[in-house]
């Protein structure tokens, strides 16, 4: 699968999470999920992403995204790697006039499984989701590098916002 410029091979065993650092994210983003708390989901992010979400748009874009997070479940056989890497993945993608990592990734986490109910609507096994999201290191663990809006990138999200209120 490739994200952006960066190539992820989830039947590569070197990228299976290693013990430790690694391992720890991933049991700590397992327990937030599944606990449905958005506080425990904002424990798992880095400071310098907590920083940009205190503006309306930042408020508004963790609810998002926290939400969207916090719907899924993740089932014990989701396959789990653990990517080196210190791009931003929003420059990879081209959306940097609107937003960016507020901390150096070090890593790519990408959890990928099928999704409850593929079958019951015809989409059959392989159907599934992929969470792809950065980490960068934070007092000895890794945490979730949320992207930061611009000054274009709150314009723009408010105004989509707002229209799809209307």
């Amino acid at each position: 699968m490739t994200y952006g410029n960066l190539t992820i091979n989830f039947r590569d065993p070197a990228l299976v999470p290693k013990p430790g650092i690694e391992q720890q994210y991933v049991a700590d983003y397992r327990t937030a999920i599944a606990s449905k708390d958005p506080l425990k989901y904002r424990a798992l992010i880095h400071p310098a992403s907590l920083k940009c979400l205190s503006d309306e748009a930042g408020q508004k874009l963790f609810k998002m995204m926290s939400g969207r997070a916090l719907a899924r479940d993740i089932p014990e056989d989701a396959t789990i790697v653990i990517v080196p890497s210190t791009q931003d993945q929003s420059t990879a993608l081209g959306m940097g006039a609107l937003s960016y990592a507020p901390a150096q990734p070090e890593r790519v986490i990408a959890i990928d499984y099928d999704f409850e109910g593929a079958a019951a609507a015809g989409k059959g096994k392989g159907s599934g989701q992929t969470i792809i999201d950065m980490l960068a290191s934070d007092g000895g663990k890794y945490k979730l590098v949320l992207q930061c809006l611009t000054k274009k990138g709150s314009e723009d999200f408010l105004a989509r916002l707002k229209a799809k209120a209307q």
